[in-house]
């Protein structure tokens, strides 16, 4: 898909401007060369086979030696040509058809450049994407902030999570001012427990994508299974949103421990992320403690450490 360029449009304008003026020289050089052969073919009697002739007294015209006699001479074949006198009439100034003319031509300028040299290399630096990744709704999850949510039966000290579906409902929200359509990267990052026979297993059993579609409203689902990083590209249009539902089946794990479960962020930008977490809290615990209880409020207790991940 092609926008107008102003830069280029200007670059063009201006190489079309002086190719305009470049014609109009040549165009009145030639003009007064043709008058002037057709002024010296007449002086010399209609043929420029005696053309130093008409030369000779083309110099003698505008000899100033003989300028007043010329000037005597041909004042007198005016005035018998004109023996009533003249009325100077001022021209009317054509600003207007000037105009146009100089338009048209450097129109027609451009086109021919463009048509033999194609589109100039003149185009303006990209605008870079920008998108803001936004929760619009949540299936069996907690809101702890704009950016993370907790897994419903989860807080068990007991840690006996039996499995279970989570779900969020995502918007791809385009924040820069392009006005062209972009390709964005909505990664997901799934953390991992060790089971019973000391296997590494992903929190993310399977991973569904439904996609709404705008030209038939419908959606369509993608299915990702058991991995630990696994995405989806989304064409965002300018200016606009890409919605769509993503859901996490989970096995059964230990919860014993609050942890990061899964991670979703769009060109995997830390600060545009969606966590979802889980877990015990252990306040008496302090494995690592959230800087910000704005950020990681926890309920609980009467202590005011905010959640330790353990």
């Amino acid at each position: 898909m092609s926008y107008f360029h102003i830069d280029g449009f200007v670059f063009w304008l201006i190489v079309g401007e002086f190719f305009a003026m470049l014609l109009k020289a040549l165009f009145h050089r030639v003009r007064r060369w043709a008058l002037h052969v057709q002024y010296m073919t007449k002086l010399a009697g209609g043929s420029l086979a005696v053309d130093v002739e008409a030369k000779y007294w083309n110099d003698k015209i505008h000899d100033p030696m003989y300028r007043s006699i010329w000037r005597w001479y041909y004042g007198n074949i005016w005035n018998k040509k004109h023996p009533g006198g003249t009325q100077a009439v001022q021209r009317k100034k054509r600003r207007l058809m000037k105009l146009l003319a100089l338009a048209s031509a450097v129109l027609l300028i451009c086109i021919a450049l463009v048509s033999v040299f194609g589109l100039p290399n003149v185009v303006p630096e990209p605008i870079p994407v920008t998108t803001s990744l936004v929760v619009h709704g949540t299936f069996n999850l907690t809101a702890v902030s704009s950016s993370i949510y907790d897994v419903n039966n989860t807080m068990r000290a007991d840690g006996n999570f039996s499995g279970d579906t989570v779900g969020l409902a995502l918007g791809i929200i385009r924040t820069d001012k392009s006005n062209s359509d972009a390709t964005i990267f909505l990664n997901v990052t799934s953390e991992t427990f060790t089971d019973a026979n000391g296997t590494a297993v992903p929190y993310v059993q399977e991973a569904i994508y439904l996609v709404y579609s705008p030209s038939d409203g419908q959606y369509y689902a993608n299915d990702v299974f058991g991995t630990t990083e696994f995405g989806m590209i989304f064409n965002v249009p300018a200016h606009s949103e890409a919605r769509f539902l993503l859901y996490f089946i989970m096995p059964a794990f230990n919860s014993t421990n609050y942890a990061r479960y899964v991670t979703i962020s769009a060109f995997g930008d830390p600060l545009n992320t969606v966590g979802i977490d889980g877990g015990f809290y252990k306040s008496s615990y302090p494995c690592y403690m959230a800087l910000s209880a704005e950020m990681y409020p926890r309920l609980g207790g009467d202590t005011m450490v905010v959640a330790a991940r353990c």
